[in-house]
């Protein structure tokens, strides 16, 4: 079997060169090579994982915001 198991990241990034935001799989947050551009002046930007959590047990939030 696998004596490793690298995991890796669905993550979104913007190249401050070109301006193009994209979405790659990586396990780095800096360094990673613009698809457009080739540059790598490129930024991690950070946003939350969407999930969705149905059943019996499910937590559910009934607070209100005002």
């Amino acid at each position: 079997r696998y004596s490793c198991l690298i995991m890796l990241k669905l993550r979104d990034f913007s190249c401050r060169e070109c301006g193009l935001h994209w979405e790659a799989l990586s396990q780095e947050t800096t360094g990673v090579k613009c698809p457009r551009c080739g540059g790598i002046d490129t930024r991690f930007a950070f946003s939350p994982q969407a999930i969705k959590v149905n059943g019996q047990g499910a937590y559910t939030n009934k607070m209100k915001v005002t």
